[in-house]
């Protein structure tokens, strides 16, 4: 008498991604995520850290089956200044009454300063 073995395959379930959009955290699509890869990229759009210095995501995956198995997970990106911001002197002009011309190397003559709005 012969026996047959029946296997079933079952293939495992492809994981989409997508990006949810919950509060401020992907206004204007500042991201995208790949919905095979879960690869999050930057949107078309610069990202301004004296605007937002980090924004939260929401990211979820779920079954390709349109099962209701999903999961999510809260993405927070940090935003790096970068020196994009001119300083701005304190005054618009300093002035300086009473340098004597027999005034010697090094001697003080004024202190200017400036800010810079870049962190």
């Amino acid at each position: 008498m012969a026996q047959f073995l029946l296997f079933t395959y079952v293939s495992p379930a492809v994981i989409v991604y997508v990006i949810v959009i919950v509060g401020t955290g992907n206004n204007n699509n500042l991201f995208s995520i790949d919905r095979q890869t879960g690869l999050v990229t930057r949107g078309i759009r610069a990202l301004d850290r004296e605007t937002s210095s980090s924004h939260v995501l929401e990211v979820e995956g779920y079954n390709s089956d349109e099962s209701s198995m999903r999961s999510s997970v809260r993405v927070i990106i940090y935003v790096d200044d970068a020196n994009d911001e001119v300083p701005v002197f304190t005054q618009q002009q300093y002035n300086r009454l009473g340098l004597r011309e027999t005034a010697g190397i090094g001697t003080s003559v004024i202190v200017v300063r400036a800010t810079d709005p870049d962190s």
